[in-house]
């Protein structure tokens, strides 16, 4: 089963930008930066992701890609 990138995930959950960096308690402006490198994130914030995408981690992508851009 092909996993799904965490930005294309939260890209289609129907949230704006500004509401997932609030529940993911990031800076709006630490958003982009921060979907691009999902590896970085915290087991709460991954926990997070699943919640807000209604995927499970199996499901979500969280490498970054070798140029770092999905």
């Amino acid at each position: 089963m092909k996993r799904i990138p965490v930005a294309e995930a939260l890209d289609n959950c129907g949230y704006k930008k500004s509401y997932i960096a609030k529940k993911l308690n990031i800076s709006p402006a630490y958003y982009c930066f921060f979907i691009r490198h999902p590896e970085k994130m915290s087991i709460k914030q991954a926990e997070t992701v699943c919640a807000l995408t209604g995927k499970k981690m199996g499901e979500l992508d969280f490498d970054t890609n070798e140029d770092g851009f999905f």
